[in-house]
């Protein structure tokens, strides 16, 4: 309820609670809004209601955003999708349904009263990132591939493009001061070394780094490879986190998730950030960022987990695994 809202600051979604729409009700609501039904699996997400719909025709995701999420925010999203088919069409993302009227999206009223935009995207096959065996091709390909994204959005921008976001690198300074959130001394210090080395390295030279529109979440999640050649990375989903913000952050995001779990995480980073060089060269200042700002994602992560954790109490806990892993990739590098 709104009183989960109070702790959260300014920054949304911090403290969440996802749409609840019964399963016979989102049949009903997929059938009136786009004409399609099918077998529904529920998806899991950070903010959302997500199904995969299932029928003799073909696989979509079927999305009913949070009640708060502003429309413009949902509208740039789905625009971008729409413009990264027009200038990269055989790229492998997420594509577009419209509404049986011809509109981006729809609306449906959930039973508590509340009201959600629901939206309708193709299903990207594939195997995730996090499935498959790591290697050197894999790394440098993931980060080829988000650089074609983000060569695909260079020409696009929207005016929502500058919301605010939880899992925006920038909002480190306003989660700093949750760090006492994370229970375990070591894991709490670590984090604040990274973040407060965020806050002095890289926020002073934000406002002169490159800068587009970004995915902004191309981790292991949402980077998918064909089984076929599980060496390649080969699409990308959920763009529920685009942004406009520096291109160093992108390399940044896809390549944090390498660093669990290995043991020569700094050269993990490299491969990615090399790849992503291939196809868009990045900047000397982006290249001395780099590791300050995966770091900070690092850092972020467990801080955002911690609170949560504190802030649901009652609620299933959030990924009660990723504050540990966070940390522990961080004690690696600094």
């Amino acid at each position: 309820g709104p009183a989960m809202n109070d702790t959260s600051g300014d920054i949304k979604f911090l403290i969440s609670d996802t749409p609840d729409f019964p399963e016979d009700q989102v049949h009903r609501i997929a059938r009136r809004l786009f004409g399609i039904d099918g077998e529904l699996k529920f998806l899991d997400s950070d903010r959302d209601l997500n199904f995969r719909l299932r029928n003799g025709d073909g696989t979509w995701v079927l999305k009913f955003f949070h009640p708060e999420e502003d429309e413009g925010v949902i509208d740039f999203q789905t625009k971008a999708l729409v413009h990264i088919a027009q200038t990269d069409p055989d790229m492998l993302v997420p594509k577009v349904v419209p509404t049986k009227r011809g509109l981006p999206f729809g609306r449906a009223k959930a039973p508590d009263g509340r009201t959600s935009i629901v939206r309708l995207l193709g299903w990207v096959p594939g195997t995730d990132l996090h499935l498959v065996e790591d290697n050197r091709n894999l790394r440098h390909s993931t980060g080829a591939l988000v650089a074609r994204l983000d060569k695909a959005l260079q020409g696009f921008y929207h005016p929502s493009a500058l919301h605010t976001l939880v899992w925006d690198i920038k909002q480190s300074p306003a989660l700093r001061i949750h760090t006492g959130d994370i229970k375990n001394r070591n894991r709490r210090r670590l984090c604040e070394k990274a973040l407060d080395g965020f806050i002095d390295h890289v926020l002073p030279r934000w406002t002169h780094l490159r800068g587009q529109v970004i995915h902004n979440d191309a981790n292991m999640a949402n980077v998918v490879v064909d089984p076929a050649k599980p060496d390649t990375a080969a699409g990308v989903i959920d763009f529920g986190d685009m942004i406009y913000g520096p291109i160093a952050a992108e390399v940044a995001m896809a390549a944090d998730g390498f660093g669990f779990e290995v043991d020569d995480t700094m050269n993990a980073f490299i491969d990615v950030a090399l790849g992503f060089d291939s196809v868009m060269p990045l900047m000397e200042d982006e290249v001395e960022v780099l590791f300050d700002m995966i770091a900070a994602r690092f850092a972020l992560t467990a801080t955002i987990v911690a609170r949560r954790a504190v802030a649901r109490t009652g609620s299933p806990d959030y990924q009660p695994g990723l504050e540990k892993t966070s940390t522990d990739a961080l004690d690696k590098i600094l």
